[in-house]
């Protein structure tokens, strides 16, 4: 089930399903029922506001999350992908959000937001190699 709606999401969003799997990986260790210590919630944890933004009347629910996820990850990597770090500046607005990102002025100096860029990246890299060549 997670793996069908990774794929057609991320065929709809035009997003590397690879990528998709490395940040639920990381967020959330595939767990559909997981709830961050600052509420995130699911499978891509989601915060209350945000999934409620996006329309996510259940954030446990994998498919919502699922679909969330990807498209929320589409409008970062598309916000900055004129930027030197794009893929960086779009992790770090998954993790702590834009507007750390707008007040830094690029990733914010967080450890948590840096360690999860650096958990992700190599994970993609693992899982996509031919991406990083």
């Amino acid at each position: 089930q997670f793996a069908e709606a990774i794929l057609r999401f991320s065929a709809a969003y035009g997003v590397d399903a690879r990528l998709v799997v490395a940040i639920i990986a990381v967020e959330s260790s595939f767990d559909p029922n997981s709830t961050s210590h600052k509420g995130a919630m699911g499978l891509g944890q989601l915060m209350p506001s945000t999934a409620a933004g996006m329309g996510v009347t259940n954030a446990y629910d994998p498919i919502q999350n699922i679909a969330a996820t990807v498209k929320l990850i589409r409008g970062h990597l598309e916000k900055y992908k004129d930027k030197p770090d794009a893929f960086n500046l779009a992790l770090a607005a998954y993790n702590a959000g834009s507007g750390a990102v707008r007040r830094y002025g690029g990733v914010p100096p967080f450890k948590e937001t840096t360690r999860y860029i650096w958990k992700v990246h190599n994970l993609y890299k693992q899982l996509a190699p031919d991406m990083f060549q």
